[in-house]
């Protein structure tokens, strides 16, 4: 019974679609600007990277210093 009605559309409140409509909006808006950034952001930088990490440049540093 419970099922059922989630099943039909006309049940669902707009509130509740809202914000899968943002996560959606977000996740495209994201993606187009991926391949934006990673031309964009200079290769020192770790931050928004997704193939570094912070650490890794702090490992670096400490490395550097000692």
């Amino acid at each position: 019974m419970g099922s059922d009605i989630r099943r039909i559309l006309t049940n669902w409140k707009l509130i509740t679609l809202l914000n899968m409509e943002y996560k959606i909006y977000d996740k495209a808006l994201q993606l187009r600007l991926k391949t934006i950034f990673i031309n964009i952001i200079c290769p020192n930088q770790s931050f928004f990277l997704p193939w570094q990490f912070i650490l890794d440049k702090l490992v670096l540093m400490k490395e550097t210093i000692a």
